[in-house]
């Protein structure tokens, strides 16, 4: 296992309460949608769908391609926008991009209950309180998800199952050709965990090694005490300045962190608020289940050292539910 069995329960609860979080607001939303509507003579909605839903439909394939182009641009965008941020290290330049797009994010799920003033006032708290030391892994985790509902409300409507399916697949592709073979997946992680990384993310360190660790200083130390002649006096010196410096590689190495990119929260997200609106929630909470069964599967299986694309393995579960559903379906309908 990749990483301590507290810490991946840990991030698998927050992957689990991320997708959690986006039906309850993509629900609220549409509660609140449908009584708006029922105030007018036009009422076509379709239940469990927002308000303008009704227009996309199962067979809207141009809708769905379109769709599907411009998440695809944006990621592009994104990714070459970053590209160029490491390249010239303009890292006060993301830190700036971060804290719109974070603040951005959090306003437009905050608002889904309530008020705009209101939501503009939290939604600055909470990226003071997530940006601030002081606060804990634990609370700053909790603050972060709450950005991805957003992406559900802005996509889940107008994407369908099919096209999320077709989605998660064409970002299982990218993830896993950025991480095993350019390499830019991970050069895009540590310039990031250098500056503000977007994502869930835990720091821990190994108990057990660190015992040894305070073993061999304090044997160290002892053994640079018992010389006291004049003349070994700069050879206790050097000793010393090698010893701390060994102190802290060693430190370094078992300092470990824990993450899981924003991307991977944001798509699943998006994929199972769809599926909610489409397919209903009993096809929603078997995409969390098995997309959950997917990423553990990968904590599992993975070594420690090692940067692994989550995507793959979180798509390859997520979608089964789905593809199942619809083979019942046609079955019944034969």
């Amino acid at each position: 296992m990749k990483h301590k069995l507290d810490i991946t329960l840990l991030i698998l609860f927050f992957f689990v309460l991320s997708q959690i979080l986006g039906i309850i607001t993509l629900e609220h939303t549409t509660q609140i949608n449908k009584i708006q509507i029922q105030n007018k003579t036009e009422y076509k909605i379709v239940e469990k769908k927002p308000i303008g839903t009704e227009r996309i439909t199962q067979n809207d394939k141009e809708t769905q391609k379109n769709v599907l182009i411009t998440i695809i641009l944006g990621l592009l965008t994104g990714f070459l926008l970053m590209k160029l941020l490491i390249k010239t290290k303009s890292k006060n330049l993301w830190i700036i991009i971060y804290y719109y797009i974070t603040y951005v994010l959090t306003y437009i799920t905050l608002t889904a209950f309530l008020s705009k003033k209101v939501s503009i006032i939290l939604a600055i708290t909470i990226i003071i309180l997530k940006n601030i030391k002081i606060t804990p892994q634990l609370i700053k985790n909790f603050l972060e998800i709450l950005i991805y509902p957003a992406f559900a409300l802005m996509f889940s409507p107008i994407i369908t199952p099919l096209g999320g399916i077709i989605m998660l697949i064409l970002l299982s592709l990218y993830d896993a050709y950025a991480v095993w073979k350019s390499k830019s997946m991970i050069e895009l992680a540590n310039f990031q965990l250098n500056t503000k990384f977007t994502g869930l993310l835990f720091e821990y360190e190994e108990e057990k090694e660190n015992k040894k660790q305070k073993k061999e200083t304090q044997t160290t130390t002892k053994l640079q005490k018992v010389q006291n002649t004049e003349e070994k006096i700069e050879t206790k010196k050097v000793k010393t300045q090698k010893a701390k410096k060994q102190i802290k590689k060693i430190e370094r190495k078992n300092y470990r962190k824990a993450l899981l990119g924003g991307g991977d929260l944001a798509f699943t997200t998006i994929f199972t608020g769809t599926i909610y609106l489409y397919l209903g929630l009993y096809v929603a909470i078997l995409t969390i289940i098995f997309s959950t069964i997917g990423l553990a599967y990968l904590f599992y299986n993975s070594e420690k050292g090692k940067m692994y694309p989550a995507m793959p393995f979180i798509t390859f579960f997520a979608i089964m539910p789905t593809i199942a559903y619809y083979i019942v379906y046609f079955l019944n309908v034969i």
